[in-house]
């Protein structure tokens, strides 16, 4: 038996990109068959050939599970045989690869794939004369797959390297720069028919990659993409249920963002919620889940959402004690020395975290890498509105620097906030090795509430962290050990001054967009009940004028859960009337004391009828939320929160 494994490989993570329908492909041409074979061993799929290479032959029929030779006028498969044809090797001549295709698509079920390996087309504007050769090549491919039967669905890039779909390398080298992947099907594929008979079936998983592959310029008419994507919320619910080993909150975040895109087009779509609701109650939290269907109720009444309302038990008649976080007392220890790993783009509860240790161990004691001008006075253009910029010391430090530095002990900790995996796989592999048994904490402060610490570690390539600090840490989901909710917080250099009695002339404040959680259908309700535009934003200078002349601010769920807005309207003297948020965070507001919380639509109206009749009653609350986050929530104390936690897990 031939051992592809010692050949190059034809394709990298290509089976990943597969789509999950694919259970029976078609190589054409099959090259020596190490392709068929990767995949067949990853995916378990039956993989045929066609070859007219002698060479090739041998080899391949030992890989796949049958190899024909080239044939002649007639197709050697069953009709409608494959899911899909791949040809990742494409005759230069048109009327060859015309008459290969035509043959061979009688074996292509009628909603199967026919993805081509091809040349990218140039840019519009480009003239070079190999542009144009680019371009010829790729019409030519276009036109033989045509005259075969199939048009153009989607494309895309090849590339080297992990985490870009498909990830394609030549037998020879790299792909060629330029190069795409097209998939091509019958001119009456439909997507959704082929996704409702997989689902059918018993196959959610595939269904729901079906739909995800559809593109954008199929999704233009509101009540297509509701239906699209209510059936991807539906399959992910099914799979979820039906198999035990998947991680469940990889695919609630899923869910989430297609709920969100729901109710953004049809805040009374009751299925979304009955939807979004079943899976709270999966994951435990059983208030959110009745939260959701009350909203339902109030906006689109049905026997259905009541029914779904009476299954869930009643709420506990007392809430959980409120949550503390340890505080940073060194007791004569020296301020230990942090190297804090970020993401170099511009990324608030990072930058707030970073502003925040310099302030309580000073700037010397705290290293940023790679290094962001936007902590250090020089943002860039583009985020000039973006209203959490620091100017602290700081300069440049190169990555040999930082190795040397690591591996001769200077840090005391690392702190690792590049979840998103921006930096190089073997920088992260580096800085893990080099920093030995210098304990190491992973710093996640994306929205996702999905648990991503194996997912870093892998990055790292090490087997164990320290601890693993959460933003989006659901209260009903256990993170493992030594995982410590850590949500955002506000600079302390942008808390307002105390307010005074200067009257405040407005009733209410808002400002963003409305395409997260319920904003749309909470702001739509508010509108209509003060008789008032909320517009969608404001420059910086006239925001915190407006903040600091309103009584009363809305927080709505956002990406995340937790919200810069959650934070900044304590912080300037507004009361904060929030949905409650289903995170875990230490020394949270009082609802009635220092914030007013409300969980469906029902209630957001009543209370805020109520708030909005009581200026004083405003007064009081917003003074108690200002306090309360000056004790608990800047970013000085979110980072004493932070080192208490290592110290407490350290056990310095």
């Amino acid at each position: 038996m031939v051992n592809p494994a010692s050949r190059p490989a034809e394709i990298i993570d290509l089976a990943s990109w597969l789509p999950m329908f694919i259970q029976r492909l078609l190589l054409a041409p099959a090259g020596r068959g190490e392709l068929g074979y990767l995949l067949r061993k990853q995916r378990g799929i039956e993989v045929f050939g066609v070859e007219s290479r002698p060479e090739c032959i041998p080899f391949a029929r030992e890989c796949l599970n049958a190899v024909v030779e080239e044939p002649g006028e007639a197709c050697p498969f069953p009709d409608a045989h494959f899911d899909a044809l791949l040809a990742l090797e494409i005759d230069p001549d048109a009327n060859v690869l015309r008459d290969r295709l035509t043959r061979l698509a009688p074996s292509l079920n009628p909603r199967g794939y026919l993805m081509l390996r091809a040349p990218a087309p140039p840019d519009e504007t480009a003239t070079e004369a190999a542009d144009t050769v680019r371009r010829h090549a790729y019409d030519r491919i276009l036109e033989a797959a045509r005259d075969a039967g199939f048009g153009l669905y989607h494309r895309a890039p090849l590339a080297r390297g992990r985490g870009v779909p498909p990830v394609i390398e030549a037998g020879d080298g790299d792909a060629p720069a330029g190069e795409c992947l097209l998939v091509l099907v019958r001119p009456d594929y439909n997507p959704l028919e082929h996704a409702e008979a997989l689902f059918d079936a018993g196959r959610p998983d595939s269904a729901f990659e079906v739909l995800a592959l559809i593109p954008a310029v199929y999704l233009q008419e509101t009540d297509v993409r509701i239906n699209v994507r209510a059936l991807m919320q539906l399959c992910l619910l099914s799979d979820l249920k039906r198999r035990a080993d998947l991680r469940p909150l990889d695919h609630f975040d899923k869910a989430q963002e297609l709920f969100h895109q729901l109710v953004f087009d049809r805040p009374d779509f009751a299925p979304a919620y009955q939807c979004q609701a079943e899976f709270w109650r999966l994951l435990g939290d059983r208030d959110m889940a009745r939260r959701l269907l009350r909203s339902a109720q109030r906006v689109a009444p049905s026997d259905a959402v009541a029914r779904q309302i009476g299954a869930l038990p009643p709420p506990p008649e007392t809430r959980a004690a409120a949550e503390a976080a340890p505080d940073w007392a060194p007791a004569g220890r020296a301020a230990p020395r942090v190297l804090f790993v970020l993401h170099p783009r511009p990324h608030y509860g990072l930058d707030v975290l970073y502003d925040g240790l310099c302030a309580t161990l000073g700037d010397n004691n705290v290293v940023e890498f790679p290094y962001k001008p936007s902590l250090h006075g020089a943002p860039p253009e583009e985020y000039k509105e973006y209203p959490c910029t620091f100017d602290r010391p700081g300069r440049p430090v190169a990555l040999e620097e930082l190795l040397d530095q690591l591996a001769q002990g200077e840090f005391d900790v690392v702190l690792y906030g590049d979840c998103e995996a921006n930096l190089p796989r073997e920088t992260a592999h580096a800085i893990a090795r080099a920093a030995g048994n210098t304990p190491l904490f992973i710093v996640d402060a994306l929205d996702a509430a999905m648990d991503l610490r194996a997912r870093v570690m892998d990055q790292l390539g090490v087997a164990s962290v320290a601890g693993y600090f959460k933003r989006e840490m659901l209260r009903c989901v256990d993170y493992g050990p030594n995982a410590f909710p850590l949500p955002f917080a506000y600079p302390d250099c942008r808390v307002a001054p105390a307010p005074g009695a200067t009257p405040r002339p407005r009733q209410f404040f808002w400002a963003g967009h409305r395409q997260s959680g319920l904003r749309r259908l909470f702001l739509e309700r508010i509108e209509a009940r003060l008789g008032v535009e909320l517009v969608a934003g404001y420059p910086q200078e006239q925001y915190l004028t407006l903040l600091h002349e309103s009584r009363v601010g809305l927080n709505c769920f956002g990406f995340g859960f937790d919200t810069v807005r959650y934070w900044e309207l304590p912080a300037h003297g507004v009361v904060l009337f929030s949905e409650r948020l289903p995170i875990r965070i230490p020394f949270d507001f009082v609802d009635g004391e220092s914030a007013v919380f409300f969980g469906d639509l029902e209630e957001m109206e009543t209370k805020l009828d109520r708030l909005l009749a009581s200026p004083d009653e405003c007064a009081r609350i917003a003074a108690a939320g200002r306090a309360q986050l000056l004790r608990h929530h800047t970013g000085s104390m979110r980072a004493r929160h932070c080192l208490g936690w290592i110290a407490r897990t350290l056990g310095w």
